[in-house]
């Protein structure tokens, strides 16, 4: 059963409300998968503080306490016991954390343990009351730009879904190909600014891709980034002898996707 505390005080927030409701519903939906038929969800949303706090507390299955700390990092379910009152709650929250962190707030998990519910709260930053006249200058300001298109070149799908939900979040057109040929063709058709790009791919590699892109005269503009786990010396000098621009190890941090992104966008402006 579903009960609902929402104050009745306006709160504002500078938020996409598309993604809250994903991030909201993500959470409702680990409840409802966690809790035993006749038990009960509360969700409220709040003020504290400078902060507005949405909270999904639930009487169900809990977490045990060593997952917590790693709860929201991609594929947590890697070298959990088989047993499957440990197992994660899936790449949803992954995603959460993302879009709520990308709103400049935070979320985050509590629980007593087994059998004894959760409680997850997003926390996002109060805006001052009156947002709409900066909202349409932003809308105004965001529509006189080039909105990047980016593609993600990568074989594992579930990082693929993680990573395109966060880029779509910020407004990029995104494209995703799970394997080299693929990819390649894609980018011919798609034409992107950037392209985020695998090493370890099925029928053509990272390596293979980045050279014909940079030898294709209509594509070799094209910004590439190595997003991969092959991260020693003689692999990042590969990588740059293979035409990529840039080189992130996994596990990726999405700050640092940001931030090369931003970098990209002040070099075309120079």
């Amino acid at each position: 059963m579903l009960h609902t505390g929402i104050s009745n005080d306006p709160i504002y927030l500078d938020a996409d409300p598309v993604r809250l409701k994903q991030i909201i519903s993500n959470l409702l939906s680990n409840a409802y998968k966690h809790t035993r038929p006749g038990g009960e969800t509360i969700l409220s949303g709040y003020k504290n503080d400078q902060e507005a706090v949405i909270s999904v507390k639930d009487n169900g299955t809990g977490i045990c306490p060593q997952l917590i700390p790693r709860l929201f990092q991609p594929f947590v379910q890697a070298g959990m016991p088989l047993d499957r009152s440990c197992e994660g709650l899936g790449l949803g929250l992954s995603i959460t954390k993302g879009i709520a962190e990308l709103h400049g707030g935070s979320v985050e998990a509590h629980s007593e343990g087994l059998g004894k519910g959760s409680e997850f709260m997003i926390r996002l930053p109060l805006s001052e009351t009156g947002t709409h006249e900066r909202f349409e200058k932003t809308k105004q300001k965001e529509a006189g730009m080039h909105k990047l298109k980016i593609l993600i070149i990568e074989d594992n799908r579930d990082f693929v879904n993680l990573l395109s939900a966060m880029l779509d979040s910020e407004g990029y057109q995104v494209k995703a190909s799970y394997d080299g040929h693929e990819g390649v063709e894609t980018c011919r058709r798609f034409r992107p600014d950037i392209v985020f790009c695998d090493i370890g791919l099925p029928g053509m590699n990272g390596f293979e891709v980045a050279k014909i892109i940079k030898g294709d005269d209509d594509l070799k503009n094209t910004y590439l980034a190595a997003l991969t786990g092959y991260a020693g010396e003689s692999d990042l000098k590969r990588t740059k002898e293979s035409g990529f621009d840039r080189h992130i190890s996994k596990p990726a941090n999405f700050d640092k996707i940001r931030h090369l992104i931003e970098e990209y966008r002040e070099a075309i402006k120079a």
